[in-house]
């Protein structure tokens, strides 16, 4: 195949991801059916496996999809002073959450991968290899925290790394689930972390 037709293969899977991201949104992993996906693309169906092997290889590209656009953001904040207070939104005044809508559309569809992972064990391992590669990216941010100065003496990097995580969880699904109470947030997660992590400001 010639690089430039290696090419245009690339952007039009690309654009059939965020399409299907879209459409997952909207309908749900199962309310979106592939001609749903196809319509927003702008391809027919019988088009579609010419991309994607199966259903089942759309979704883990929607997933890598949305891993690859927040694995820079993790990269950058291991070497951000103050990255974990950045990750959780907890300056004062918090920026504004990643890009327009994106929030809503990461969480909807992570919301759905969650669901989807207690039945379908495909989707459970490309779940858990993800999983593992968030892991080692927040202990980093962690370990570069602590070298820093920035947590609080005595607290080990596991513990951190847990209590980071188990936020960071509960706040992404209040999004998702559109009760999320930025100034609530923002004053109680300080004082759950008071003895693990040292806020700026």
């Amino acid at each position: 195949m010639r690089r430039t037709d290696e090419a245009n293969t690339e952007e039009r899977r690309r654009q059939i991801v965020e399409a299907a991201l879209r459409s997952f949104n909207r309908y749900g992993l199962h309310g979106a059916s592939n001609s749903v996906i196809c319509k927003e693309a702008g391809v027919s169906p019988g088009h579609l496996y010419y991309y994607f092997e199966n259903r089942e290889a759309l979704i883990r590209d929607v997933f890598a999809h949305l891993w690859a656009g927040g694995q820079g953001y993790l990269d950058s904040l291991v070497h951000t002073p103050h990255g974990l207070s950045l990750y959780l939104d907890l300056l004062d005044p918090p920026p504004k959450f990643r890009q327009p809508d994106e929030a809503e559309n990461r969480m909807a569809f992570v919301l759905e991968i969650l669901a989807e992972v207690s039945r379908n064990p495909a989707v459970a391992k490309v779940h858990k290899a993800h999983r593992k590669v968030f892991l080692a990216k927040l202990k980093q941010m962690v370990e570069a925290a602590k070298a820093r100065s920035e947590l609080v003496e005595g607290a080990d990097v596991e513990t951190v790394v847990y209590a980071v995580d188990m936020i960071a969880a509960a706040r992404d699904v209040n999004l998702a689930a559109m009760r999320h109470d930025q100034a609530a947030y923002l004053r109680n997660t300080r004082k759950l972390l008071k003895g693990l992590v040292k806020m700026p400001g």
